[in-house]
């Protein structure tokens, strides 16, 4: 456990984390950043480590999935990390586990962050598949593959992150 005092913003509790291929460093303050009183969250599936998918009530509406983990921002204000399905958060953060990790904020608007582009095609696909406006139809079309290798790519990317939970918890 390394604590400091970062900037002057006083200590810092930070503990070195294995998480998929990549190692991180969990840092409690941006994990009670994330936390908000104001609105109905249950957590719909927990990866370890911070990472999990939560369930957001709202008030005549659909509930919204959550994609959480520290020190993760969305690439910016028009793309935030919630989607109205939940395979698609549960996708999300399979491929972020699966990859070992990864951050958005400078990757531009239509951009694949790089540790996802450098874990190869599978990982590409699942993350395409996670992004509004893309369709399943539209990565057929633009990778030139039929839908079964579209699915097994995303399935092949769940378990992987399965592994992974499962090699951190050991």
């Amino acid at each position: 456990m390394d604590v400091r005092n970062r900037g002057g913003l006083g200590p810092r509790v930070r503990q070195r984390l294995k998480v998929g291929r990549g190692e991180m460093y969990l840092c409690l303050h941006c994990i009670l950043r994330n936390v908000t009183s104001d609105e109905r969250t249950t957590v719909e599936k927990d990866y370890g480590h911070g990472i999990r998918v939560v369930r957001v009530d709202r008030e005549d509406e659909q509930p919204l999935y959550r994609f959480e983990a520290p020190m993760m921002k969305p690439k910016d204000s028009d793309n935030s990390l919630e989607w109205e399905n939940p395979e698609l958060a549960k996708l999300y953060a399979a491929v972020y586990v699966a990859v070992g990790t990864f951050r958005e904020e400078k990757t531009g608007r239509r951009g694949i962050p790089p540790e996802v582009e450098r874990d190869g095609r599978e990982a590409v696909v699942a993350y395409l598949s996670t992004q509004r406006g893309m369709t399943t139809e539209w990565i057929e079309h633009f990778y030139d593959y039929d839908r079964e290798r579209i699915y097994e790519y995303r399935s092949r990317i769940r378990a992987r992150a399965e592994e992974q939970i499962e090699e951190s918890e050991e």
